[in-house]
This record gives C-alpha cells, sequence and structure tokens, in this order.
C-alpha cells in the first residue's frame, strides 16, 4: 500500500515538474496596431535550460508586467520615453535590467535567453533584438496576457 502512495506521489510530481516546463496559452496572434503615438512591445521569454522551472518576471520601470515561461510572449504599448527593462526570478526581479529608449511608432522585441558561456555554465541575458528577426521567433511561442500595461516613462 505505501509502495502504491509513494508511486503515485513520484508520478504526479513528475507530472507537475514536466508540465511546468512549458508556456500555457494560444499560440501567437497578431496584437492590435499601436495607438498613435506609441509603440508596440513584446517581451519574449525564449528557452532557458538551467533553471527553467521558475517563471522570469519582466518589469518595465520597476513595474511587474508579466512572468513567462518557455517560449512564452506578451505585448503591450509605450508611449515615446526611456524605460528600465528588467527581468529576472522571483529571488531576484531586477537580476537584468537596460534602459531602452522608446520611439513612436516602432515595434520592440525583449528577448531573455540563456547563452552557453563554457564548460558546464549558462548566462542569462535580456536584450532587444532586431524586429526582423523577433518576427520569425515569436511565431513559435505562446501568448500570456501582460498583468500591467500603463507604464509611465521616465
Amino acid at each position: 500500500m505505501l509502495i502504491n502512495q509513494i508511486k503515485i506521489y513520484m508520478f504526479s510530481l513528475v507530472l507537475i515538474v514536466v508540465t511546468g516546463c512549458t508556456t500555457m496559452g494560444p499560440p501567437y496572434t497578431s496584437p492590435p496596431p499601436a495607438p498613435e503615438g506609441q509603440s508596440l512591445i513584446y517581451l519574449m521569454r525564449s528557452t532557458v535550460g538551467y533553471g527553467n522551472f521558475w517563471e522570469t518576471i519582466f518589469s518595465i520601470n520597476d513595474v511587474e508586467v508579466t512572468s513567462l515561461l518557455d517560449k512564452g510572449y506578451t505585448w503591450l504599448h509605450l508611449k515615446p520615453g526611456i524605460y528600465k527593462i528588467s527581468a529576472g526570478s522571483v529571488l531576484n526581479k531586477n537580476y537584468l535590467s537596460f534602459p531602452m529608449p522608446v520611439r513612436a511608432g516602432l515595434e520592440y522585441y525583449i528577448d531573455y535567453n540563456q547563452e552557453y558561456a563554457g564548460y558546464n555554465s549558462y548566462r542569462n541575458s535580456i536584450r532587444a533584438i532586431k524586429p526582423e528577426i523577433g518576427k520569425v521567433k515569436i511565431k513559435d511561442y505562446a501568448f500570456q496576457p501582460a498583468e500591467h500595461t500603463h507604464i509611465p516613462a521616465k
């Protein structure tokens, strides 16, 4: 009896871990165009091998926008200005950040990724990628709605 309970527990644990490593949500669909004088910003999390069971928390100007798992994305519209783009885990939400100037009428793709950095080590990075690259990558991602969308520029 105890062995069967342990087996069920282990199976449940494996199922939770495996399903937790994928992003749930609908596949990519085009968002509405940005309102006049604003820009369309995509926040994307590419595949993260080390620590991938933790969601990546994206913040703009220290306001949490969304939490994403592998191959997840969200979008929002921003007015022109300079924004602090941050990403991290629940342990350190502002682990990585950079200032990003936003101009009206453009599309920006912000990608959180993990790169091989040598023998059994990886480096997390967050950066703006070229729109022509972002447009191709995001087609394979799943949508997660942004929790906060009204972020004032600094």
